[in-house]
């Protein structure tokens, strides 16, 4: 998919569900929370406490139960609660954006995934 079409699929989409075992950064993710769709991803990303910010979900790999309640979760959402996990979708997106330190976060990001060190 060309990138510009990226939000735009996003957008047709309820959540992102990204099963990884790993991230240095997530750019899926971040892409997700600019389009207001909420995450279930594991804890081996940066993205973390996602529940508490009603913006997504960080649930370990080994726990499958756990990963069907939450998918179970967001499908019977009703309309209000949808609105409100999608606003903190976008919320995370927006403070990351505002940070001081995104600039720097993003260039240790690529460097970190084009195994050049620091």
């Amino acid at each position: 998919m060309a990138p510009a079409d990226v939000h735009a699929w996003l957008s047709q989409a309820h959540a992102l569900v990204l099963p990884t075992r790993g991230e240095n950064f997530g750019f899926a993710i971040l892409e997700a929370f600019a389009a207001g769709r909420p995450v279930l991803v594991s804890p081996e990303t940066p993205w973390r406490d996602l529940a508490a910010r009603r913006a997504g979900w960080d649930v370990p790999l080994d726990d499958p139960d756990a990963w069907s309640d939450v998918i179970t979760g967001i499908v019977a959402m009703d309309a209000t609660a949808y609105t409100a996990w999608s606003a903190g979708a976008r919320a995370v997106a927006d403070a990351h954006a505002r940070s001081d330190d995104a600039p720097a976060r993003l260039e240790a990001a690529l460097r970190e995934a084009a195994g050049v060190p620091a």
